[in-house]
């Protein structure tokens, strides 16, 4: 650079004494300078300032710095030194030469490198996102085994896979579970056997069977008539208060034609394995 200067210096001295050669060197920068020196010089900057903006503004981040190192500074160079180069950026205003094209595809090189690194980064990002879709997958499937534990479950509690039926038997939780699950045959309702209000069992853990709501409105502890049967089995005993529940039923069947025997024995089987002290009663 300071060999640049002291050239340039030199050249100015000589252009002043008329030197012929140095002014033929010098003669289209000078005469240009001469006759518009502000665009000229606008010129000569923009023509090299001008593809690093571009290149940038498109994103080239690595053509642009690569313009930079290659193209900027040696032409400045040039410039203090009075080479053939400062001539040439104002004959051509912009127009690169061989050498300094070659140092652009450099940059253009290391701009798609630069793109390469991010479409590697993006491609890893989707394999991190499959991943994670993955997991949701192995998620869902551990929802889905667990749901069919508490199928399992729930048959191990009597709740068979089929909806309910008339004269089905079980605990009331068993039968409103089975209801909930699988739907019934008909509008149906749970009836317990006796009602809750007797105080003799749980209301879930009470026997119930699964009547028409035909059926259901004619027993004897239905809705209002549940509090008069309450007072009218007052100090009765458990299998007495049961005893008229059954009698209740079959007095229905003859009515409507229906048949739940079978289900009342079960209701019996029922009582004489989960509460034996009740059924001697």
């Amino acid at each position: 650079m300071v060999a640049g200067l002291a050239t340039l210096v030199v050249d100015i001295v000589k252009l002043i004494a008329g030197d012929a050669s140095t002014r033929q060197k010098y003669g289209a920068l000078v005469e240009a300078l001469f006759t518009d020196p502000l665009g000229t010089v606008s010129a000569v900057l923009w023509s090299i300032v001008e593809p690093i903006v571009t290149d940038w503004q498109a994103g080239r981040y690595g053509e642009a710095i690569g313009r930079t190192v290659f193209e900027l500074l040696p032409a400045i160079l040039a410039i203090f030194t009075g080479g053939t180069t400062a001539a040439g950026y104002v004959s051509k205003v912009g127009t690169s030469g061989r050498a300094v094209d070659a140092l652009g595809d450099a940059g253009r090189v290391m701009s798609h490198l630069d793109d390469a690194a991010r479409i590697a980064n993006r491609i890893d990002d989707a394999g991190r996102v499959a991943s994670r879709i993955d997991d949701a997958g192995r998620i869902a499937n551990r929802i889905d085994d667990a749901g069919r534990v508490a199928n399992r479950i729930d048959d191990a509690h009597g709740v068979s896979g089929r909806p309910l039926r008339p004269g089905d038997v079980g605990s009331y939780y068993e039968l409103s579970k089975r209801w909930r699950h699988f739907g019934s045959d008909g509008e149906l309702e749970i009836h317990h056997m006796p009602q809750t209000a007797s105080g003799h069992v749980s209301h879930g853990r009470s026997a119930a069977i699964a009547l028409t709501k035909q059926e259901h409105a004619m027993t004897r502890n239905w809705r209002r008539r549940g509090f008069a049967a309450k007072i009218e089995d007052a100090g009765l005993s458990f299998r007495q208060v049961l005893a008229k529940d059954i009698r209740d039923i079959r007095r229905i069947n003859r009515a409507v034609g229906s048949n739940y025997r079978s289900g009342l024995l079960r209701i019996l089987q029922y009582y004489r394995q989960h509460f034996p002290h009740l059924i001697k009663k």
